[in-house]
């Protein structure tokens, strides 16, 4: 009797022991998921504000890019108008290819409206280089981040 008495409280203490490991598993898992879960509510925070920082750059680039087209316009009209001089360098080749590109007074306002299209096009295009320059450091320094 005092043998199976033992062997009841073993079976007993075994239980017990049993059931605590169970409660203790069953608490790290609540722990890791709690653990998981804040994990993945922190990356889709850290992916939506870098989101969010990409779309205000490109917005920002796009209008960089906008502003770049109204300097080349600016420009351009601003030389046709007389209101805009060339550097020296540059109006030199203005003048050499006005007698070349055509003859008379008509061809030389061509010419000349010509070569205003292009310096417009060509401060036109620096300006929107420049804006994508800045549009790629920013988006690099907020990666970064």
């Amino acid at each position: 009797m005092l043998c199976a008495g033992t062997e009841h409280y073993r079976l007993n203490s075994a239980q017990t022991a049993l059931a605590q490991a169970h409660a203790e598993q069953a608490e790290q898992r609540a722990a890791d998921a709690r653990a998981l879960a804040d994990a993945l509510t922190k990356a889709r925070d850290v992916e939506q504000a870098k989101a969010e920082a990409a779309a205000k750059i490109a917005t920002e680039y796009e209008r960089g890019k906008s502003d770049a087209q109204s300097v080349a316009d600016r420009v351009a009209a601003g030389l046709r108008a007389g209101s805009l001089r060339l550097r020296s360098e540059l109006a030199g080749c203005q003048a050499r290819a006005v007698p070349e590109a055509a003859t008379g007074s008509a061809g030389a306002a061509r010419a000349a409206d010509d070569g205003a299209a292009i310096a417009g096009a060509a401060v036109g295009a620096g300006a929107e280089c420049d804006a994508k320059v800045r549009a790629l450091q920013a988006l690099l320094i907020s990666e970064r981040q």
